[in-house]
């Protein structure tokens, strides 16, 4: 059966309000496929009109908001500003990790780490003629800037899908 008016003008308010193009068209037909069912399902066992039965079906699925914050929240776009920063931090812990490593071995080689000394002590971690220097801090600055950049994202994600499954259940 083809969906009528009034289901296909709740699918295009709901699809309005969806931000991700790429999300926007698999949700309108999967939406019109549920509201199909819906509506078959009404006819068969109410004996109500299509009308009608589009209209139920539309009560029952509620506001239009509520689905199209939801295919928001699951298919955010990473704003590019974030993943351009995201690959900056990234690629610093990564120079910084080599770098370390490579400082390391060659402190360790050529003799200049004191006794006790290791990547998480507090002393400068290498000696050398020219005094100390702690490498640490351009390793575990930009690891620290990397996670967050990640971490904070999710955190956010998770929340407001929490929120919106508290709306649903409301």
């Amino acid at each position: 059966m083809k969906p009528g008016t009034a289901v296909l003008n709740y699918a295009e308010q709901v699809c309005e309000k969806i931000k991700s193009a790429n999300a926007r068209q698999s949700f309108r037909e999967e939406l019109l496929g549920h509201a199909a069912e819906r509506v078959t399902s009404l006819m068969e066992e109410t004996g109500l009109s299509q009308e009608d039965a589009e209209t139920e079906t539309i009560v029952r699925m509620g506001s239009a908001d509520v689905p199209a914050q939801e295919m928001n929240i699951v298919h955010k776009e990473n704003s590019s500003l974030l993943l351009v920063l995201r690959t900056i931090f990234l690629t610093l812990a990564a120079s910084a990790g080599i770098w370390n490593a490579c400082a390391w071995g060659t402190a360790c080689l050529r003799g200049y780490l004191p006794d006790g000394v290791n990547f998480f002590t507090p002393e400068p971690m290498i000696m050398t003629e020219h005094g100390s220097f702690d490498y640490r801090l351009f390793f575990w600055l930009p690891l620290v800037v990397s996670v967050l950049l990640f971490v904070i994202p999710a955190i956010r994600r998770h929340a407001g899908k929490a929120h919106m499954r508290s709306v649903r259940h409301a």
